[in-house]
C-alpha cells in the first residue's frame, strides 16, 4: 500500500493533458478536421516531412503568419473562422512532435 506522500509522487509524474484548456483542444481538433478535407490525413502531411505541408519550414511559415495575423488584430481565421493562434499551436505541436528530446520520453499513462 502507497502512502499520502508516494501516492501524490505517482501522481505527479503522470501526464496531465486535462489541465490544457479544453477550448483549445476542442479548436485544435477542428482546424486539424477541417485541414483533413484540405491537405489529407495529418500522417500523409502535417506529420510527413517528405511532404510539402509537413516540411520543418512550412511549420514554421503558417506559425509565423497566424503569429502576425494574430498581432495584426485579427482574431478570427478566415479560412477555418478559428482563433489564429490555434493554428499557431497546431503546427507547434507537429513540429514538437518530431523533437528528439520529446519523442525519446517515456509517458507514464495508464
Amino acid at each position: 500500500m502507497l502512502t499520502a506522500e508516494q501516492l501524490q509522487q505517482e501522481k505527479a509524474s503522470k501526464p496531465r493533458p486535462d489541465l490544457f484548456p479544453a477550448s483549445v483542444r476542442a479548436a485544435i481538433g477542428r482546424v486539424l478536421g477541417r485541414s483533413m478535407a484540405k491537405h489529407g490525413h495529418p500522417d500523409d502531411s502535417a506529420r510527413n516531412p517528405q511532404h510539402p505541408n509537413g516540411t520543418i519550414e512550412a511549420h514554421v511559415a503558417s506559425i509565423e503568419r497566424h503569429w502576425l495575423a494574430y498581432l495584426s488584430g485579427e482574431t478570427t481565421d478566415p479560412g477555418s473562422g478559428e482563433h489564429p493562434l490555434v493554428h499557431a499551436i497546431a503546427r507547434m505541436a507537429f513540429i514538437a512532435e518530431r523533437d528528439p528530446l520529446l519523442s525519446s520520453q517515456t509517458h507514464g499513462e495508464d
